[in-house]
């Protein structure tokens, strides 16, 4: 392999097992917690996928909250997420 996405946790354990491996692989990850951006900025993981994990979380809080109180359904039962895949050179 040459490459390895962590979708979930685990990331911190993982990437020192790969140093401690001595391979040098490609390291894409989710979100981007502080150690995932010290991580982008040190050049240990290329690249984050970010999807407003709070929003997600929220929205859906939110909507069955309104469900129960009222009986509402959402207008539009599609809620769109901003998307973004954050490098060393967009991360802030």
């Amino acid at each position: 392999i040459n490459a390895v996405y962590f979708a979930a946790s685990g990331v911190k354990g993982g990437i020192k097992a790969i140093e401690e491996s001595g391979k040098n692989l490609i390291i894409i990850t989710c979100d981007d917690f502080p150690f995932i951006k010290e991580q982008i900025k040190a050049g240990k993981v290329q690249a984050t996928v970010c999807q407003e994990p709070f929003r997600q979380g929220h929205e859906a809080v939110h909507q069955g909250l309104q469900h129960l109180i009222s009986g509402q359904f959402p207008a539009n039962p599609i809620i769109y997420m901003k998307n973004e895949i954050k490098i060393a050179e967009n991360i802030k």
